[in-house]
């Protein structure tokens, strides 16, 4: 959404409010309004905010999420080295794309509001279960850590789910993520070498032909 006049004097307003309010959920819906404003002028002014909140505000699990909403994320090229960030697991391990070279690596973003993400999670486990020793199978979620934390088919993923903890402002960024699902494929030797929006590509056999080429 963009921002007009009058809502840059409110929210200059609701800034200099803020500066003496501690930091909790409504601070934080707060800043987050502000934040994803398009072409908000007010970007250098939030970044201040949260370096005054710093050590509040990084021990939320949001931290990384509200950091990246004022930044730009880098941005992948296909065929090109894949752009990697830190994602951790429900359980709080780490892991890194380039853990994972020597091996394809299918990165699907989507999240827990999407029927079709959660529809084709039986596929997804066939296909897991066929194809694990030449491919690496990660669901990044775009969801909030709460939402994604509470979703109802966290335990029908049998392999890696994981999050980046920046939603849509992070790697979905990065890959310039359109609509969900997205199926982002890492090479073995940790290239971006394709995309698919949507496809049904567990049932196919497009993305088979790639994993077995290798």
């Amino acid at each position: 959404k963009k921002i007009d006049s009058l809502k840059i004097v409110w929210h200059r307003k609701v800034l200099e409010v803020m500066k003496n309010r501690p930091v909790g959920n409504v601070w934080v819906r707060k800043f987050v309004d502000m934040a994803r404003v398009e072409g908000t002028p007010l970007t250098s002014d939030l970044i201040r905010l949260y370096k005054r909140n710093k050590t509040e505000l990084e021990k939320r699990p949001d931290a990384g999420l509200l950091w990246a909403m004022l930044h730009d994320a880098p941005k992948a090229t296909l065929g090109e080295r894949c752009i990697d960030r830190k994602m951790y697991d429900l359980e709080g391990k780490s892991y890194r794309l380039s853990d994972f070279r020597g091996k394809y690596v299918l990165l699907t973003f989507w999240g827990r509001s999407c029927s079709h993400c959660i529809g084709e999670i039986p596929a997804m486990a066939k296909f897991h279960e066929q194809h694990k020793d030449k491919l690496v199978m990660i669901n990044l979620t775009v969801d909030t850590d709460e939402a994604w934390r509470t979703c109802r088919v966290n335990d029908d993923i049998t392999w890696l789910n994981l999050s980046d903890g920046r939603s849509v402002y992070g790697l979905a960024k990065s890959y310039e993520l359109k609509s969900l699902p997205t199926h982002v494929l890492i090479s073995p030797d940790g290239k971006w070498v394709n995309r698919w929006g949507g496809a049904p590509i567990f049932e196919n056999g497009e993305l088979e032909q790639f994993i077995l080429s290798f």
